[in-house]
């Protein structure tokens, strides 16, 4: 009877969990991460690895059932000793055997590998995923390491499929920007994939009043760029939109709601989000994390940057720009009296490291490299952007390696991409010894910034099926110095416009000013650039870019273009509203005619041009010494595209030069310089380079031709003036002669009389 009545209790119970499980909870789904983040998978070498890694999202519960989904192809030459070895986070998951015996023919096959991932190996943020490969084509000694034959090849449908539940969310403001973006992290292959055909729909919403001004598109940029330091949203996953679509979009995504109090009145909020609001005093701002939708339903994440006024808005923006003051948010909502300070500790990330360092003091510390052939380390060295190296730096390499290595041994450094020196390792210098390395200057600096240690060691023919780490090792010791000379980094010319924002890692030095004339255009490209910046400052703890607003009756605020330099957007007709009468602009619409331009004071019908032509030109700060402008736009509008081409891809702006460049939408780009003597006027450039039938390579040949006849004309005219010069020195010469001998005759006469 006791035991019936314990189940008839029990019962009940269970009923209870299970219903509450089915119902609070939600079924097990599971979405794809694509393995490689571009299109290369490519694994080379005898011996060869490769590393991946892919990062997951915080906001859901990991369930089993994760798989690992493998493509591959692999040479069609590789004997079947070849292997291939995949492990995630340090636990290998899967080997596979590769190639094809000696008396078989051979044949290029594609392979599939579908393993299931045990649960827990699969982490919240960073995982790591390792290749390992033997790749044979002879049964021989292993000696055939640069053999072109020797590779595998991973599909780009590659990927991880993990399986979760969702759960209930909540405040967590301190995870900005991550808690805002990682729902993107499970759709992430939609937007990396060069197949997609529609458009995938963006992730994050970014809303503001229509009718904004300095602080609402200051606040705009600073989001923008602390999206942007997650590196793995691309710009089209986050879209700026209109106050009022507020309740349609909070339904749909994640986001970021911008407006001082004014702006929110008649906005559906939470009962204590409006009290808080309506209890702010003038200048103060306020922070709140808004949770959208029920516990046991879709739930969507956003974020109220508000304050009692414009003053107040900047200061929570400025609060969400620094990530220091984030992690010590005491409430939901935060009411923040004033701007937080940037402490000394957070300062020192903004300056390149000083002095003589150890290697033991980077993160990571001494570098030791063991296996056959080809191995890397990277160590992260504090050199931001905003700096370059200068002369007298090195490296002072404490160098032990045993004394069997080959002669063909050697390691290389890198500081960032540029090679800076190498050490062959021989039997002379097994060590310790040390061998100092110069470090050039030139070199800018980087977010992160790191040197970068590569080792080839060969210790002669081996069977490479057992891996000799034992026996080719190099150690860099902890007591090995950097010594990083460095200086600010000067824009001169247009081949550091990628640079031109970026002079104060925190972006406290930059500033974009921008047309007065509200619109979809505008605010996405101030989103776009602010994304662009975060993403090349992915380290920094501070974010505070500038925002000033010109308009036809309307000056940008000069405490807000005050020592600092930076970009103006806008068309060549609106430039010289931004900067003044005074600014020497190359490129303007003129002033007397809006069907006429500008160009080095010529003036010229704007119908000569292609609409689409977009021109960016360097112009003098007309507010502070030692700054400069970028002003970029279109012939109309902002120039679109090529606009952000010019700014952003390196195929691009790796070939500005000058003071001032023209692009149109087919690639075509000219560069000219103003501070010396050309050979045609700048409107007759621009019409050549455009003409119609012209692609963007005869452009670029026609530009080495003419910077070719330029060196040519110039050899010349220096060939023809030193011949001159030797003319008439010679005749000169010739002069001094004949006078020295008239006079010496007219003296000898003298005495004979």
């Amino acid at each position: 009877m006791k035991t019936k009545n314990l189940l008839l209790r029990i019962l009940p119970i269970t009923a209870l969990v299970l219903a509450s499980s089915l119902c609070g909870g939600h079924a097990a789904s599971s979405f794809d991460v694509p393995i490689l983040q571009s299109s290369d998978g490519r694994i080379e070498g005898v011996l060869a690895k490769r590393e991946f890694l892919f990062r997951l999202p915080e906001h859901i519960r990991y369930e089993p059932g994760a798989e690992l989904l493998l493509d591959y192809r692999s040479s069609p030459l590789l004997l079947d000793v070849s292997t291939l070895t995949v492990s995630i986070n340090g636990r290998q998951m899967a080997s596979a055997r590769l190639g094809h015996s000696e008396d078989r023919a051979e044949s290029q096959e594609s392979s599939s590998m579908k393993v299931p991932i045990p649960e827990g190996v699969l982490q919240p943020g960073w995982n790591r995923m390792e290749f390992r490969c033997l790749l044979q084509t002879t049964r021989t000694l292993c000696r055939d390491v640069d053999n072109p034959a020797a590779w595998v090849e991973l599909s780009p449908d590659s990927l991880v499929r993990v399986a979760y539940s969702d759960q209930p969310l909540f405040a967590e403001l301190q995870r900005f920007p991550e808690s805002i973006t990682e729902p993107l992290l499970m759709r992430i292959g939609e937007f990396r994939s060069p197949a997609t055909q529609i458009p995938p729909e963006p992730m994050v919403s970014l809303l503001i009043p229509w009718e904004a001004g300095d602080p609402e598109l200051r606040s705009l940029l600073i989001a923008a760029s602390r999206l942007g330091q997650t590196v793995y949203t691309p710009p089209e996953a986050v879209r700026v939109g209109d106050l009022g679509e507020f309740p349609s979009e909070s339904e749909k995504r994640n986001g970021l709601l911008i407006a001082a109090r004014d702006h929110l009145e008649g906005m559906s909020l939470p009962g204590h989000v409006k009290k808080a609001l309506a209890d702010l005093q003038p200048g103060e701002g306020m922070l709140a994390e808004l949770i959208q939708g029920p516990p046991d339903g879709v739930q969507r994440r956003w974020i109220l940057i508000s304050g009692a006024d414009g003053e107040g808005l900047e200061i929570a923006a400025l609060a969400l720009g620094n990530s220091g003051a984030l992690r010590g948010v005491p409430s939901n909502p935060w009411i923040i009296a004033q701007a937080p300070a940037i402490s000394p500790i957070l300062e020192k990330a903004s300056q390149p490291s000083v002095g003589p360092l150890n290697l033991s003091s980077l993160p990571d510390g001494e570098i030791l490299l063991r296996g056959l052939f080809r191995n890397t380390a990277a160590r992260m060295v504090s050199f931001p952007p905003g700096f370059e190296t200068s002369t007298g730096g090195f490296l002072d390499l404490l160098i032990t390696h045993p004394g069997n290595l080959d002669k063909t041994s050697a390691l290389e450094v890198r500081l960032n991409d540029t090679v800076i020196g190498g050490v062959a390792l021989t039997p002379e210098n097994t060590g310790p010894i040390h061998q100092r390395i110069a470090i050039p200057a030139g070199i800018a600096g980087r977010d992160p910034s790191v040197i970068t240690v590569s080792s080839y060691l060969d210790i002669g023919g081996v069977d490479c099926a057992h891996r000799h780490e034992e026996r080719a090792w190099l150690n860099l010791s902890g007591d090995s110095v950097v010594d990083l000379q460095t200086s600010r980094l000067k824009i001169d010319d247009l081949s550091n416009l990628n640079q031109i924002c970026l002079l104060d890692p925190f972006l406290r030095r930059a500033v974009l000013i921008v047309p007065d004339s509200p619109g979809v255009q505008r605010n996405g490209l101030l989103k776009t650039i602010g994304m662009h910046l975060g993403s090349r400052l992915s380290t920094m703890p501070v974010l505070w870019p500038q925002v000033a607003v010109y308009g036809d009756e309307r000056e940008p605020d000069v405490a807000r273009v005050q020592g600092r330099s930076g970009l103006v957007l806008g068309s060549a007709f609106e430039w010289p509203q931004a900067l003044g009468e005074n600014a020497r602009l190359v490129v303007e619409g003129s002033p007397r005619s809006a069907d006429r331009l500008l160009l080095r004071g010529e003036e010229v019908p704007r119908l000569d041009f292609d609409s689409t032509l977009s021109f960016v030109q360097l112009v003098a700060s007309p507010w502070s010494p030692d700054e400069y402008f970028a002003a970029i736009g279109g012939i109309e509008g902002l120039g679109g595209n090529s606009t952000w081409k010019m700014l952003a891809e390196p195929e691009v702006f790796e070939r500005l030069g000058g003071t001032v460049s023209a692009i149109d939408e087919g690639g075509r780009l000219i560069t000219y310089d103003v501070r010396s003597v050309q050979e045609v006027s700048l409107s007759d450039h621009v019409r050549t380079a455009f003409a119609t039938g012209l692609n963007a390579e005869e452009v670029v040949d026609r530009g080495i031709r003419k910077t070719e006849a330029g060196i040519a004309a110039t050899v010349l005219n220096v060939g023809i003036g030193f011949l001159s010069a030797l003319a008439l020195a010679g005749a000169f010469l010739i002069q001094r002669i004949v006078l020295r001998n008239r006079r010496k005759k007219i003296t000898e006469e003298g005495d004979e009389l």
